[in-house]
This record gives structure tokens, C-alpha cells and sequence, in this order.
């Protein structure tokens, strides 16, 4: 892997909803195709935070720390070397427009620039995590409690499942774009309590809304790592 991006990313909270094929067709990029779990397909609103970015190793002078907010389905890719689990991003929230940009340009990542904040609690009982946005006048946010002991989800929970992409897919002029995303396996720490409150409607769309008033499926932190993305290629 030639790597372009080096960050860390950390303290990932991942809310993950069950949704239907028909929904997520329309976003799949040529030369991939859904992935289910048990038949079963799913999105996931993941917030986490982007820390200490370098470009081919040059630190970036700018946004050292600043949390990101990504709505993204698992398809899965039939490569030479067999298949790819990815992921395909449907929207992303950085608090800066500059930010997207870079993102737009490296990786054809939809990006939208809105007022972000987080707020990371920990004591030796739970950790404590809320990522808040605003769209427009209206407050956004999602955040969960969970207890400060990792589990290692097993090869048949729905959380290993959702854990185990380490590839992207985005598409450019009718072109599929690919990047690998390369990390050490991340802990998990299922939820003992999850909340959020989205306009969903002005972030996706309506035909997000009915998905996003149930509660998900699951829910759980991961505590990231140090994390490389390499250069996008097209297949």
C-alpha cells in the first residue's frame, strides 16, 4: 500500500441501522455490489476524532484535532486477490470547508462543512462520548455510555461484521475510485445507553427519515489508532 494520509483517528462511536436494498442501490459504485450480514443490509452514523494528519508524511499545519461525522453502507468489491470488504460514504461533516475540499480532491468524498463540538469522558467505570453539530439553528447530536472494558466481538456478531471493512469506495465521472484504509484491530465497547437527535431530512433526505426513528440495531465505541490511507486508485 503507497500511503497519502496518516492520522489518527479515535474515540469512533458507530450507530448502526438496518436499511433497505433499494435505498442504498442508487449509491453503489460500478464494480461493487451490496454486502449483507445475514441477509440483512445496514448503514451506520460513525463519529470520531481526526488527530495529528500528515500528507506523504509532511504534518499539516492546520485542523490538528477536530471530530468528523460520516453516514456509510458496507458493499463489498471482487478483486484479483478476492474480495474487498468496503465501505461507500453517503455524506460526511467536517467544521471546515477546507477540510472537504482536500477531501473532495484526494478521495471524491461528498463533504459538508457545519459547527462541530465533542465532549470525551473517562473514568474507570464508563467512558462517556457526545459528538454535536448544527444545522442551521438546529442542534444535532449523537452520543453513548459504556463501560470502560473492552469485548471482542465474535466472527459471527454483527459487530465484528461492521468493524472488518478496511477498504473505500467512491465514484468519480461514472469511474469506481478505490483506497485502502490500514489500522491495527480496533477495541469495541458495546453501549449501556445510546441517544441522538439528526435532521435527517436536511442531511439525507426523506427517505432516510423512517430509518433514522427507529433505534439501532447497535450501537458502540471503538477506541481507533493511529490509521494510514492510501492513495485512491480506479478499478
Amino acid at each position: 500500500m503507497h500511503t497519502l494520509l496518516r492520522a489518527n483517528w479515535t474515540s469512533l462511536l458507530a450507530a448502526t441501522f438496518e436499511a433497505d436494498r433499494n435505498l442504498l442501490k442508487r449509491f453503489i459504485p460500478p464494480k461493487t455490489e451490496l454486502s449483507d450480514f445475514n441477509g440483512r443490509y445496514f448503514m451506520s452514523l460513525v463519529g470520531f476524532l481526526f488527530q495529528k494528519p500528515s500528507i506523504l508524511r509532511i504534518p499539516l499545519p492546520f485542523y490538528r484535532n477536530f471530530p468528523e461525522i460520516n453516514l456509510r453502507f458496507y458493499v463489498r468489491h471482487k478483486s484479483r486477490f478476492g474480495w474487498r470488504n468496503g465501505v461507500v460514504f453517503i455524506r460526511e461533516i467536517a467544521p471546515s470547508r477546507l477540510i472537504g475540499m482536500a477531501a473532495r480532491l484526494m478521495y471524491g468524498e461528498n463533504f459538508i462543512a457545519l459547527p462541530m463540538n465533542y465532549i470525551l469522558a473517562k473514568t474507570k467505570e464508563d467512558i462517556q462520548l457526545k459528538y454535536e453539530w448544527k444545522v442551521g439553528h438546529v442542534d444535532n447530536h449523537m452520543q453513548i455510555v459504556c463501560g470502560a472494558t473492552h469485548h471482542e466481538p465474535m466472527v459471527s456478531d454483527l459487530a465484528y461484521y461492521l468493524r472488518e471493512h478496511y477498504f473505500a469506495y467512491s465514484v468519480d465521472n461514472n469511474r469506481c475510485r478505490e483506497f485502502q484504509i490500514e489500522h491495527e484491530k480496533w477495541n469495541v465497547y458495546p453501549a449501556k445507553s445510546f441517544g441522538m437527535k439528526v435532521d435527517t431530512e436536511t442531511l439525507y433526505g426523506k427517505e432516510f427519515v423512517e430509518y433514522f426513528k427507529e433505534a439501532p440495531v447497535s450501537s458502540f465505541y471503538m477506541d481507533g489508532s493511529r490509521t494510514k490511507v492510501s492513495f485512491p486508485s480506479f478499478i
